[in-house]
């Protein structure tokens, strides 16, 4: 009910964004991979709060995500997005560029693991979102890309409650990203229960 109640209280999407949003649900099965108006907006506003300039963004889905986060970005502000499967990354490259903020969309296709060590800092904001066994790499990869006072959110952190028994190997993985994130004195960190749970934290040093 409070799901529904948040929903019905957080600013609406964008015309663009909807349309993107109808597009996945009549390309993609899985639409319920979206991220959702409550952590979208959220991330809208961690993005205009550390007036980020530049995103980068772990697992693009269809670019729903991206393309909210880029709304608010200066004109000369960027999200780079990576992404491993075509079929979904085609709904949204196909759409972008139809859209006014697809300009400063950088749709990166490949492994995540190697496009992320080819990457240039410094990022403002990291969302990550993508597969859930390599989070804890993906964190120890995008720490030195954030400059100082960057913010990373992390979804699926609670993943389904696997991250409580650590009773599977995601789980495991989820669970030891966000022990990281706590016991790492370079960050101040917040678990927020949204959906299946983000977790939040600013880079203070290192």
């Amino acid at each position: 009910m409070m799901n529904d109640y948040a929903d019905a209280l957080t600013q609406p999407e964008s015309a663009d964004v909807r349309a993107l949003i109808h597009a996945t649900s009549e390309s993609v099965r899985y639409d319920d991979l979206l991220t959702g108006r409550v952590t979208t907006g959220l991330l809208r506003l961690l993005a205009r709060l550390s007036n980020a300039r530049r995103v980068l963004e772990i697992g693009m889905f269809t670019g729903v995500t991206a393309l909210s986060i880029a709304e608010v970005l200066p004109d000369d502000g960027e999200v780079v997005t990576l992404e491993t499967n075509s079929k979904y990354a085609a709904v949204g490259t196909s759409f972008l560029p139809e859209s006014a903020h697809g300009r400063k969309i950088k749709v990166v296709m490949g492994g995540a693991l190697d496009s992320i060590r080819r990457l240039s800092p410094p990022f403002d904001l990291v969302f990550l979102d993508a597969d859930k066994d390599n989070y804890p790499v993906y964190l120890d990869l995008v720490k030195p890309l954030m400059r100082t006072g960057a913010v990373i959110a992390v979804d699926n952190a609670f993943w389904k409650g696997e991250v409580v028994e650590a009773s599977s190997r995601k789980g495991m993985a989820v669970h030891q990203t966000n022990r990281k994130l706590l016991d790492d004195p370079d960050f101040e960190n917040v678990f927020l229960p949204i959906r299946d749970g983000l977790h939040i934290a600013v880079k203070l040093s290192g």
